[in-house]
């Protein structure tokens, strides 16, 4: 083994007779060898060892990729002079390491569609039965999947592999979707989305979320059949709709590599790849998800509504800690809440400092610019107001301020310590004191995820300015719920797609005021804060947590559209603490298009008997299993 901080533990020298080999052992750099041996030597070159004689002697220069072992000399050599480096790999390297690999890949594809059906589920039966390897041609791997030319920002091309091709053979026989489901098992790789990684981070919190995301909607016996065959599901949460992925497991690579995220710790347990490749395909490719928003990464995950503290932290700088409170609560409540720091361009948190100077803070402190985290913990002991964070790298970079590992605090306050169950260790995780918090951090929120609550999903329409349904309510118990209106989300639409705009909605609730329906609240950007005004919101979710009551029962749940011009598909979605047929029941009807709501009255007449039903699919969610898609004009219990 050869020393220098570039090349150690990753460049070793093998004598076997008179022959000299070099292994390289690193995964990403190229090794290279040159040494000069005196004049006197009687060696000769081997393999692709090059040899130049010149006045000093017989120099010999070799390069070794990744994983190889090369012949160097053979012979006697009489003294030497050495040096050794690692560079970055060659583009001609890797470019001739990705036709080899996409060349293997083509024959996969070719194999599965000569015996591909009519959709991708029948394609899929096909290659269990007959025994080949499912390929997924809805989202080929290939560049495409990478970046769409014309749609998606350029980024760089890669080789394709499943992990039986950049796993060592070794590691074959434990690849797997879960060993272990931990938040520091993610590595967010060379995409720029740590915002969908810091979500996930936040789900990894509850494995059980994670699994689910994973279950079969018929049988664990055909889920096994189907990881035979190198095919996975995934369900995510896209335009409020529970959407099921089928991925295969081909992933981008480079040098035999993950290119994008991977596990930190098992490269054999494939969840966090998997959970990236499905909000890659759900979007069109993989440049199609770098940069965005945890929050609504994290409804997409869980199909929970979200709220933002932005405003919050700026309260609280100006000295209202009400904020606090809040995230105390939620953290209570087993919120996912996630914070970020300020992008480069905010200068207002920057002091009126320049790009360099606020840089330089941010990289003293220990923290990334632009960054999103998550927030494990929210605390008061001892009089001290305690937030624990984690940063999704999970490489060790961590808060250097006051209580960051190294404080003497942690030794001189016990009872902080042992209230934060503190212990040192190098994982991306550390503590913050309220005030630092609100230096460093400027947005965020959190995303009101429900234990053991029922999840339904109901599809709509709005047309010539009607949408063509609302949602009768009644309960006969007191009833907590969440209400929220979702459309289509706009990444990854190309130039001209209809969905590429979100239309402005109001989310309105009524309830029973003697005959008639009174219109009581209206979604809002901020769930946990519905309002008594109506207000178009332009934006893809608008949600309201809201408390359904016996003696107002029934409540009619109704969106409102303002572009009169504009065909929109719409999710109206409840989640709510009792289950349809258990004290709540829910039917679908629709207002007719002169009915007084639509002209901002807060009355209209209703009646239930009379009421017009209407027919449409509508989904409900268990907290454990696979989504259920069914058609009718109620949910059926």
């Amino acid at each position: 083994m050869f020393g220098g901080d570039d090349i150690k533990n990753q460049l070793y020298k093998y004598e076997l007779g008179d022959m000299w080999y070099f292994y390289n052992d690193g995964l990403d750099v190229e090794m290279h060898v040159d040494f000069m041996f005196g004049p006197e030597s009687t060696i000769e070159a081997v393999g692709r060892t090059s040899l130049v004689k010149t006045a000093e002697g017989l120099d010999c220069k070799l390069v070794i990729y990744p994983g190889e072992t090369e012949p160097y000399i053979k012979g006697t050599p009489n003294g030497y002079k050495s040096t050794f480096g690692s560079q970055e790999l060659s583009a001609e390297f890797l470019n001739k390491q990705r036709e080899e690999r996409n060349a293997k890949l083509d024959i996969a594809i070719t194999a599965v569609r000569s015996i591909s059906g009519k959709n991708e589920e029948e394609t899929l039966q096909n290659c269990i039965a007959n025994k080949v390897r499912f390929v997924d041609l809805s989202f080929i791997p290939g560049d495409n999947a990478i970046c769409r030319p014309g749609v998606d920002t350029d980024i760089a091309k890669t080789a394709w592999e499943r992990p039986t091709d950049f796993l060592l053979e070794k590691w074959h026989p434990y690849v797997c979707l879960f060993n272990k489901i931990e938040p520091n098992d993610i590595d967010q790789g060379g995409l720029g989305d740590c915002y969908y990684l810091c979500s996930l981070a936040s789900l990894a919190e509850f494995p059980d979320k994670v699994m689910d995301a994973f279950a079969h909607p018929t049988s664990n016996s055909k889920l096994k059949a189907e990881q035979a065959v190198g095919a996975h599901r995934v369900t995510l949460n896209k335009g409020g709709w529970w959407s099921v992925y089928l991925l295969d497991n081909y992933f981008p690579t480079k040098a035999g590599v993950p290119t994008f995220a991977k596990n930190r710790e098992d490269p054999s347990e494939l969840w966090v790849m998997l959970l990236e490749k499905a909000y890659a395909k759900a979007h069109g490719s993989y440049s199609a998800i770098a940069g965005g928003d945890p929050l609504q990464a994290l409804q997409d995950l869980t199909g929970y509504p979200f709220t933002r503290i932005d405003e919050g932290i700026a309260d609280a700088i100006k000295g209202d800690h009400k904020l606090f409170g809040k995230l105390k609560r939620w953290d209570e409540e087993k919120a996912l809440i996630t914070m970020s720091t300020p992008g480069h361009d905010n200068a207002a948190y920057a002091g009126g400092q320049n790009d360099a100077a606020m840089q330089a803070r941010y990289d003293k402190a220990g923290l990334a610019l632009g960054h999103a985290y998550s927030v494990l913990r929210v605390i008061e002991a001892d009089g001290h107001r305690m937030v624990q964070i984690r940063n999704p790298w999970g490489n060790g970079v961590e808060w250097t301020g006051a209580w960051g590992d190294d404080d003497p605090r942690w030794k001189s306050e016990g009872t902080v310590a042992k209230a934060c169950n503190y212990e040192k260790a190098d994982d991306g995780t550390f503590w913050m004191e309220w005030a630092d918090v609100i230096k460093y951090f400027t947005g965020g929120g959190t995303c009101f995820t429900k234990f053991n609550w029922f999840d339904y999903r109901i599809k709509g329409h709005a047309s010539n300015g009607h949408p063509n349904i609302a949602l009768e309510i009644t309960v006969t118990k007191k009833t907590d719920c969440f209400l929220s209106l979702h459309q289509h989300d706009k990444r990854g639409k190309k130039e001209g797609d209809p969905d590429r705009k979100y239309a402005s909605f109001i989310l309105a609730i009524s309830r029973k005021d003697g005959e008639k329906q009174k219109v009581h609240m209206h979604g809002t950007m901020n769930a946990e804060e519905p309002s008594a005004d109506p207000s178009f919101i332009t934006g893809r979710d608008v949600a309201m947590r809201y408390t359904l009551e016996p003696e107002h029962s029934p409540y009619v749940v109704f969106p409102r559209i303002y572009e009169k011009d504009t065909e929109k598909d719409f999710v109206l979605a409840i989640i709510a603490e009792n289950k349809v047929g258990s004290g709540l029941s829910v039917n679908f009807r629709t207002l007719d298009k002169a009915c007084p709501v639509f002209e901002n009255y807060l009355s209209f007449d209703y009646d239930p008997a009379t009421a017009a039903s209407v027919e449409t699919d509508y989904q409900f969610n268990p907290e454990v299993g696979a989504p259920q898609t069914r058609k009718g004009s109620s949910i059926a219990v």
